[in-house]
This record gives C-alpha cells, sequence and structure tokens, in this order.
C-alpha cells in the first residue's frame, strides 16, 4: 500500500494529511504558522509537528510515504527554496515537492490545468497558470511590496481606525466597542496607552470585526472592505 502526505501551511497555521493510494484519508495533523517569512525555527517545528500527528494517526513512519507535497506560504523565490529544501530534509523527507500555497488551492479547485488563484489569509498572494504552461506570481510580501488585504493587516487596519474615531481623525465606527471587548479594555484611551508601553501586537482576530461592523452599516468597515476587494480585482 502506497501512502502520501499533503501540507498546506501557512502564516497562522499548518495542515497535515496522509491518505493511502485510493485517497483515503488516514491521518491528520495540525500546528502553528509554517511560513519561514515570519519566523524559521517555528515554521520548522510546525511543520514537523502537524506532519507527525498526520503520520501517527496514520500508523505509518516517513519511510512508508511514497510521495509528499509542501504548500508553503512563504515558497515565492529562489532565496525561499534554499532555505526551504533543508528545512524539509532535515525533517526526513527526500520524495517531495515544494510549491507555493498558491499553488495548491488552484489544484483544488479546477480539475484543468491552467487557471487563477487567489489567496486571503493572514497575508495575501495570487498566482495563475495559463493554457501553455507559464505560471506567474503576483504579491506574496507586505504592505510595502504592494499587498493589502489580509488578516496580518485588516485587524491593524481596524485598530488603527477605532484610535483615529477616538482621537478625532475620522468618523466614529461600530469597530470601537467591538475591538474594546475582544482586547478587554474599558476605553479606547486605556488601549491606546498599553499598547504603545507594551508594544502589543493586535491579534489577527480582529479582523473579523470587520464584517459584524460591516453588517450593521457601518461606513468604516464597509469602506476597508471595499478597498480590500478593489485591490484583489486588480490583481
Amino acid at each position: 500500500m502506497n501512502y502520501y502526505l499533503g501540507i498546506d501551511a501557512g502564516g497562522s497555521k499548518t495542515y497535515a494529511m496522509v491518505t493511502d493510494e485510493s485517497g483515503r484519508i488516514v491521518g491528520k495533523g495540525s500546528a502553528g504558522s509554517g511560513n519561514h517569512q515570519t519566523g524559521k525555527e517555528a515554521a520548522e517545528t510546525n511543520l514537523s509537528l502537524a506532519a507527525e500527528t498526520a503520520l501517527r494517526q496514520a500508523g505509518i513512519g516517513k519511510r512508508q510515504l511514497a510521495y509528499s507535497f509542501f504548500g508553503l506560504a512563504g515558497a515565492d523565490r529562489k532565496p525561499d527554496f534554499d532555505i526551504l529544501h533543508p528545512i524539509i530534509r532535515k525533517l526526513g523527507f527526500d520524495r517531495y515537492t515544494i510549491v507555493c500555497d498558491t499553488l495548491i488551492s488552484l489544484r483544488a479547485g479546477t480539475s484543468r490545468p491552467y487557471g487563477v488563484s487567489v489567496i486571503c489569509g493572514t497575508g495575501t498572494n495570487s498566482a495563475g497558470i495559463s493554457p501553455s504552461g507559464e505560471m506567474y506570481q503576483c504579491g506574496g510580501f507586505d504592505y510595502m511590496y504592494g499587498d493589502f488585504g489580509g488578516g496580518g493587516s485588516l485587524c491593524i487596519e481596524v485598530f488603527r481606525s477605532v484610535i483615529r474615531a477616538w482621537d478625532g481623525r475620522e468618523k466614529q465606527t461600530e469597530l470601537t466597542p467591538l475591538l474594546l471587548q475582544l482586547l478587554d479594555y474599558e476605553s479606547v484611551e486605556h488601549m491606546y496607552h498599553d499598547y504603545l508601553d507594551h508594544q502589543h501586537t493586535v491579534p489577527l482576530q480582529a479582523a473579523q470585526l470587520l464584517f459584524t461592523a460591516a453588517a450593521k452599516g457601518d461606513p468604516v468597515s464597509l469602506d476597508i472592505l471595499n478597498r480590500q476587494g478593489k485591490s484583489w480585482a486588480n490583481r
């Protein structure tokens, strides 16, 4: 019996799955971020944890795998692959392929060998393959390099919109009470100073508040989501 391992690793979580040769799922595993661009050691640890959990559940070892396929956020350029191949080999895999996670989503979304894939997770990325087999990737880095709209940037948009509404630079927003409740602060002023004093990071869950506020007709949230949609359409 042949077994196959597939891993989908993003900026906040990693999923692993083992199937037999008929496609039947026999093992699953999960862990945190598998993107080396946001932490090489953490990515290596989480890739190993997700894979080992799936293999253990399947009741097999790495040597019993016929092949492994890694769809990794951060697998964008040659310097990335120069980092990733040693990581995967160090983990004990010798028959494998590494691609950007945009390509595994494309494969999951269509049975055709061509198309366009757009990723909107912690970060953003997109790629397309033409009918002639030519591939082009657009994005995959951060705001400074043209990206916008992933959870990592939307949560900051929520935070700064609440701050700007508090200090008078922007209109009032439904995001304010939602964010204060999420972060457990009594006032924006308290939140503002605590974040400055302790250099806290806005949690990704704050991005979800945009949809709650937008459903109430909040103009600030609707504007952010509208900008996000236009950014994706322009890719």
